[in-house]
Order: C-alpha cells, then structure tokens, then sequence
C-alpha cells in the first residue's frame, strides 16, 4: 500500500472515502460532524469534550441535547441540529439561524442533485 493512501491513523484512503459517502447516501448527522471535524478525536476537540465522550455519543447514535447546536455550529451548520437530534429538532430548520436558512436549504438542494448524479454513475 503507498504512504500516500493511508490516513494517519492507518485506514486506507479507500475505506475513508466509503465512510464518506455513507454519510452523505444516508445524512447520518453525528457521521457527518465526525468526518467534517477530521475524526472522533477532531470533533472532541472542537467541542471540547474527551474522545471517550464522543465515542459515547457514536455508540449510543445521539448526541446530547445540550451539545447539538453547539456540534452543529462549530461543524459549520453541517450538520444541521434537526440532523444531529431530530426529535428535539423536529423541522429541518430547527436550531438554524434565521440567515443561514435559505443558503442551507440551497445547499441540500445542491447535495440531492449530486448525490442523484452519483447513484446514476454507480
């Protein structure tokens, strides 16, 4: 295997780009803030919680209440708090900022017709 293709942490460079497009084919909201924060250990460090902390959350497949907005403002607002906890967040613009909410839903415009483009390539 070239040392190109290998993340620090070992994964190949494939394995990654699977994980990554899992999250985006299915919108896991706590997958999605992992992979934007570079990892479990990136997204503890961005929140300021343990690794083991976020590792909880993955095993559980929640993040606590108190922590979705704050996940997902510091993410960028992708996720969005409705996907991080929509049973607090009923409506996918819960938890939004009122300007960001026309640009938000541009963007998942955006993600379904590319996302729609690469079911059809594969």
């Amino acid at each position: 295997m070239k040392a190109e293709s290998v993340r620090r942490n070992g994964r190949p460079r494939e394995e990654r780009l699977r994980q990554e497009l899992r999250v985006i084919a299915w919108g896991d909201g706590l997958d999605m803030a992992i992979a934007r924060a570079g990892g479990v250990r990136g997204l503890a460090e961005l929140v300021g919680v343990r690794y083991q902390a976020v590792q909880q959350w993955r095993q559980s497949g929640r993040v606590p209440a108190g922590r979705a907005i704050q996940v997902a403002l510091l993410c960028g607002w992708e996720p969005t708090p409705h996907q991080l906890r929509p049973d607090l967040y009923p409506h996918p613009d819960d938890g939004l900022p009122e300007l960001l909410i026309p640009l938000i839903k541009r963007a998942n415009e955006l993600m379904e017709m590319a996302r729609g483009l690469f079911l059809q390539r594969h």
